[in-house]
């Protein structure tokens, strides 16, 4: 296999993955502008007890970033498993 068929074989599977990454956004998408549509029937007064304390409300939000964070990070240590071999054997050729 010649260089240029390497890179032309990488670069289609970055190009189907990166389709699928934007498919899957465009799906995430679409399921929350259904949820903000939704919202109004949700906060009826009949769905909704009551508002919530300050207290609550900073507790949902910063358990929410939390487990955002812990999402990016498991994210880049996958990335990095896949990234450093390929790094660690370019650098060494």
């Amino acid at each position: 296999m010649t260089y240029i068929e390497i890179l032309e074989k990488i670069q289609a599977q970055a190009l189907s993955n990166l389709k699928e990454i934007q498919a899957a956004q465009i799906s995430t998408l679409r399921t929350v502008r259904e949820v903000v549509a939704s919202l109004p029937s949700l906060m009826s007064s009949q769905n909704v007890e009551g508002m919530p304390t300050l207290s609550q409300v900073v507790e949902l939000t910063t358990s929410f970033a939390t487990g955002l964070l812990d999402q990016e990070k498991a994210f880049v240590n996958q990335l990095t498993e896949v990234v450093s071999p390929a790094a660690k054997s370019a650098i060494t050729v």
